[in-house]
């Protein structure tokens, strides 16, 4: 998620660099936090990556990246 984050950065994506931004604050939280996964965390977070493969391939809708940013601020509080 860090580097996706930067790297799509550096070439313009701006939604896929607040989405993963997100992603990896989450991510973070497990990981430093000690934080359990909640099963619906986890579903949140393999749409996130879902859309940004989407996002790759052209395909993704441009409002989905706010929904799902919306839903990981919602998650991290």
């Amino acid at each position: 998620a860090h580097t996706l984050k930067g790297t799509a950065g550096l070439v313009g994506f701006h939604d896929v660099t607040r989405l993963s931004h997100r992603m990896e604050d989450l991510l973070d939280l497990y990981y430093e936090a000690g934080r359990p996964a909640a099963p619906a965390e986890i579903d949140l977070l393999i749409a996130a990556a879902d859309l940004i493969a989407e996002a790759v391939e052209g395909r993704a809708d441009p409002a989905a990246f706010a929904d799902r940013h919306a839903k990981l601020e919602a998650v991290l509080g």
